[in-house]
């Protein structure tokens, strides 16, 4: 066999041993990961219902969010937000007008997408309470990728929205205490 078609044949052969394929799971690691994935969801909830109470709740964020988080949604506001990178994301101010806020998830779908990485989909309920003790309850739909690294789990993108009523109802709640332009 002449040298150049040995050399194609070790060449074939090599980049057919090297190509790396993409990693199978197991059931039994499908479950661990979604165990785990759901317990880091327990600390985002913790953090969702802080939010923005202040420095603990800012350490917190910096524990589940990765750096240069990527986040897209209409929560809460008049045009769809985009938003990159946790600072953003964590060290907003709180409206004076804010006394409390709950966040509570209503249903959760975990599904592994290779090892260490999830997506995650969840409808969730947002309570938001002013000074006065007035409240007003909405519902949305969030989507994250969730990432496992040598920190922990990190949130690396996530997206959330309510339907157009729910934001009309969070709208007319909080109006009260935004300046009306021209008046």
């Amino acid at each position: 066999m002449p040298i150049s078609t040995r050399l194609t044949a070790l060449s074939l052969v090599c980049c057919v041993g090297c190509s790396s394929a993409p990693a199978v799971m197991t059931a039994a690691h499908e479950a661990a990961l979604t165990d785990s994935v759901r317990t880091f969801l327990k600390q985002h909830q913790e953090f969702m219902s802080g939010y923005p109470a202040g420095p603990q709740a800012q350490q917190l964020g910096l524990k589940i969010y990765s750096e240069d988080v990527f986040y897209g949604g209409s929560v809460g506001a008049p045009e769809p937000v985009l938003v990159s990178g946790r600072k953003e994301i964590l060290f907003g101010a709180r409206p004076d007008w804010l006394g409390g806020f709950n966040w509570t998830p209503d249903s959760v779908v975990i599904r592994p997408l290779a090892p260490g990485v999830a997506s995650v989909t969840e409808t969730y309920r947002e309570q938001w309470s002013d000074t006065a003790g007035r409240s007003v309850t909405i519902r949305g739909l969030m989507m994250m990728v969730v990432k496992n690294g040598a920190d922990g789990w990190r949130i690396t993108h996530f997206q959330a929205s309510n339907p157009a009523e729910q934001e009309t109802t969070l709208f007319n709640f909080a109006k009260r205490y935004f300046p009306v332009p021209g008046k």
